[in-house]
């Protein structure tokens, strides 16, 4: 069994590498498809309705899978949920923004309803080997197709002229690939023994859980959005050219691998404790980003928003599984990502407005929303002793 677990930890994690090469390889260009196709800069703006979608469809899976306990079920889901990345090749196929526009809420549709199921599964194969590590493993694979994906584009982009349809066309095999992995995965690991389990009574929303999602909740709302605010101020500061933007993205993915593995490790080895990191490393974003713009504030800026998603994708994502137990998971990874997505949701709006007043406000307010979560963490960390 133990074999096996290894076996389908090691399927998924090459799942997210190719599933995060398809869809950030396809991202990383949408914006400019866009502009190409003719779309005006408010439809492109609905590309940011398509992620409060995703987030809304991982409550959603968290409902099926918790009304309908089966390990077919919650394989159908996974695999439901990656079949979806081929909308990511078929824009090849059109060249109507509108259709473009609805094969990418295809795509984050099947990347909502999956995520809450496929973190079950992952917390159980991971227990072995140590949750924080596995957890941690599986973002480092992640960020490794974050990092290849948008360099496929490009150089398809660059070798073919500008060819978006050969550029989208090639995502098709990491797509594919990614659907064999997963149904690979499950003929291996067929029963999924927390799903079958009989629930405790104890719910999902017990007092630890509660405390938990206020803090990473806080920590959220206190953090800046990459695609809204941090890009646009980066811009608006008029020193620094774009394909520089991009590369200070490119230092914040680097980081977040480097974090993944050696904070789940700690996370291994000290428990909760370690989740107060998160509200650490978000503190000193926004004073980095706005109160001295500088090259050397936007990289070290950079770096901590790459830590900060490192503790998120690895740390906080185990955590869920250490609070809550095996029969309630499904449920509680819903709630978990819907909640974080929707408070991340409302620090763009937020901080957008604090900026068309002063982009100094922002560093206050998100201080006082790290501060507020760094108590509540350590809180839950002294009552989990």
């Amino acid at each position: 069994m133990l074999k096996k677990a290894l076996i389908v930890f090691v399927l998924l994690s090459v799942v997210s590498l190719l599933g995060d090469l398809t869809y950030e390889g396809g991202g990383s260009v949408l914006g400019s498809y866009l502009e190409y196709l003719g779309a005006s800069a408010i439809l492109t703006g609905l590309l940011g309705v398509t992620e409060l979608v995703s987030y809304t469809m991982r409550l959603v899976g968290g409902v099926i899978a918790t009304r309908y306990r089966s390990s077919s079920i919650y394989w159908g889901l996974t695999a439901l949920g990656y079949a979806s990345l081929l909308a990511i090749p078929a824009l090849a196929l059109t060249g109507n923004y509108a259709l473009v526009l609805l094969l990418i809420m295809i795509e984050r549709m099947g990347k909502g309803i999956r995520a809450p199921v496929r973190d079950v599964i992952l917390a159980e194969v991971t227990q072995g080997m140590g949750r924080g590590l596995g957890f941690g493993l599986h973002e480092l694979a992640d960020q490794i197709g974050a990092f290849a994906g948008p360099a496929v584009v490009a150089y398809m982009l660059y070798s073919s002229g500008g060819n978006y349809r050969a550029a989208f066309s090639v995502l098709a095999i990491p797509a594919i690939l990614a659907v064999a992995a997963v149904l690979s995965a499950a003929v291996i690991y067929p029963r999924i023994r927390s799903v079958e389990s009989r629930p405790t009574g104890k719910g999902v929303m017990t007092p630890q859980f509660r405390l938990f999602l206020a803090g990473a909740s806080l920590a959220m709302l206190g953090f800046p959005y990459w695609r809204s605010i941090v890009g646009y101020h980066m811009g608006a500061v008029g020193f620094v050219p774009d394909y520089m933007i991009s590369l200070f993205y490119t230092l914040a993915m680097g980081v977040d691998a480097a974090v993944a593995v050696p904070i789940g490790l700690l996370y291994d080895r000290e428990g909760l404790r370690v989740v107060a990191a998160a509200p650490l490393f978000a503190a000193p974003v926004t004073a980095f980003l706005f109160l001295q713009p500088s090259i050397e504030n936007f990289a070290i800026a950079s770096a901590l928003w790459g830590a900060y998603m490192g503790v998120y994708e690895t740390v906080l994502r185990a955590s869920v599984a250490d609070l809550i137990d095996p029969a309630s998971r499904a449920w509680a990874y819903g709630i978990f990502s819907f909640t974080l997505g929707a408070s991340w949701m409302a620090s763009s709006i937020i901080m957008s407005a604090l900026y068309q007043l002063s982009p100094h406000l922002i560093v206050p307010y998100s201080l006082v929303c790290e501060a507020g979560s760094l108590m509540i963490l350590l809180r839950l960390a002294q009552a989990k002793k």
